[in-house]
């Protein structure tokens, strides 16, 4: 008998940024002000509703390290870290959408 595994992959195309700034997304003007003229960046072809963070703050709480000094969320640590001035609007890359990969092994 074979057993399926399903393994999804999700991962960001760094390099593809966009025209826009995260405060001309409907809505955020007025949620994220602080991060308002952050450059907004394409992730991907998948996920329409999708909005991600990827930073190097590693000493943010509700963070995920995906791959050594790379770290996704925390976005109330974040705030506070802009707010209080221990780190720049700048220091975070905001992803629309993502890329999927779905792997079926067998």
């Amino acid at each position: 008998m074979y057993s399926s595994i399903l393994i999804k992959c999700y991962y960001h195309l760094l390099f593809r940024p966009t025209e826009y700034n995260l405060g001309q997304l409907a809505g955020f003007e007025d949620l994220l002000p602080d991060f308002a003229s952050c450059p907004l960046y394409m992730g991907g072809d998948v996920g329409a509703n999708a909005l991600h963070v990827v930073h190097g703050a590693g000493g943010l709480k509700d963070t995920m390290e995906i791959i050594p000094g790379v770290y996704m969320g925390g976005l109330k640590s974040m705030k506070s870290s802009v707010q209080n001035g221990e780190s720049n609007a700048r220091d975070y890359r905001w992803f629309v959408r993502y890329a999927g990969l779905h792997f079926s092994i067998r």
